[in-house]
């Protein structure tokens, strides 16, 4: 089978990886992709490497906008273009903000339409302190909506507000972010070579994503703070792995707080040395996130049989059991975070155990199988 996969913008983290994953997930199924957007898909690149849209960080989120919107005329000119230079049997599109493409590319194509929402737009502008164009947004998604075959998300936060947007219920389809097949295997192979807690009275806390303000880095550095001056006998690291624009001024909090031989910053690595990262890692810490989407660093995470400490959000509760696959904190709650990794960490058998159980929930989300997933809703339509 041959699929096009189009995409508006995506940036630098989580979404990249995405796109790129779900390629390799149909490629590894035997189907031949090609891959359409305005820029490359370049996870974790920064500096020389940035994207156009990050270099518009800086300017008005509507100036920001009104690329985005440009982008959409310019995939969808792109898209349509491939369509008409070779036969596809299905359509793939990640829709953006102001999504212009996923209808026109249902009007000129005979082929199955597969809209991919990834983000709840209302959460993260609100996180970001920006505002965007709601009456345009909201009629593009519900037009993508309409024309789709199916829609995707991956959570149910997403699917209710694309839901309210006017996305019919019946097309939306669950696939939460996972890891590749192959991811899991590596994870398999780190977590028998180094299991968490093998290096005796020695706990590194270790967390792996962009440094976003909505991801609350500060609280894991207050926590490694506590847990030095607890005196428990066991010595405390963390190694933070990332970028982004919180990270100058949590390098700064972290020499205020004592802890600049305490914390190794690897910055932003290339994502196969990210996952290698987090077989390093005794504790794996997601210390805030919102509460709408899939974080993808828990799939991988747990892929490396780590314990998650995570935030006690509802989107975390649809991923992992608490208690069994997950240690949920309340949010913004550094003392409670500190808590749940030091009871972790005299209890390393019992630790592993709750990693062990996170990877045997994980394996049943790899893209591979979200891929099947998807094509057996499909079955009818491509035959």
């Amino acid at each position: 089978m041959r699929v096009l996969v189009s995409y508006v913008t995506v940036g630098r983290g989580g979404d990249a990886v995405q796109v790129l994953a779900l390629k390799a997930a149909f490629e590894t199924l035997g189907h031949h992709v090609v891959l359409v957007g305005p820029h490359a898909v370049t996870p974790y690149a920064f500096g020389a490497r940035a994207t156009w849209r990050d270099r518009l960080r800086r300017v008005p989120w509507w100036l920001r906008d009104t690329a985005e919107v440009t982008a959409s005329l310019v995939v969808a000119r792109s898209a349509l273009a491939a369509i008409a230079g070779g036969a596809f049997d299905l359509v793939l599109h990640r829709a953006g903000v102001y999504d212009l493409a996923a209808a026109a590319l249902a009007r000129r194509s005979a082929v199955p339409i597969v809209v991919y929402f990834d983000s709840h737009v209302e959460a993260e502008r609100r996180a970001c302190g920006d505002s965007h164009w709601r009456w345009l947004h909201a009629w593009t998604a519900r037009r993508a909506g309409v024309a789709a075959d199916v829609a995707c998300v991956p959570s149910n936060a997403v699917a209710t507000y694309y839901a309210g947007l006017g996305v019919p219920e019946d097309r939306l389809l669950l696939l939460p972010n996972g890891v590749s097949e192959a991811q899991l295997r590596l994870g398999h192979e780190l977590a028998q070579r180094q299991p968490p807690f093998t290096r005796q009275n020695t706990c590194t806390i270790g967390y792996v994503g962009s440094l976003a303000s909505w991801h609350r880095v500060d609280l894991l550095l207050d926590a490694l703070r506590r847990l030095r001056t607890a005196g428990s006998g066991t010595v405390y690291r963390a190694t933070i792995v990332g970028e982004g624009h919180t990270g100058e001024a949590l390098r700064r909090l972290a020499g205020q707080m004592g802890l600049e031989r305490a914390v190794t910053w690897r910055g932003a690595l290339e994502h196969g040395a990210a996952i290698h990262a987090i077989g390093e890692f005794d504790v794996a810490v997601l210390p805030d996130t919102l509460d709408v989407g899939a974080p993808m660093k828990l799939s991988e995470y747990a892929a490396a049989a780590r314990p998650i400490v995570a935030p006690d959000r509802a989107n975390i509760r649809d991923l992992f059991a608490p208690g069994r696959e997950v240690v949920l904190v309340p949010p913004g709650d550094a003392e409670a975070l500190a808590h749940a990794v030091s009871t972790l960490a005299a209890d390393p058998e019992g630790a592993r155990r709750i990693g062990m159980a996170a990877q045997t929930r994980v394996a049943e989300r790899t893209w591979e199988a979200a891929i099947t997933r998807l094509l057996g809703r499909l079955e009818l339509r491509i035959g």
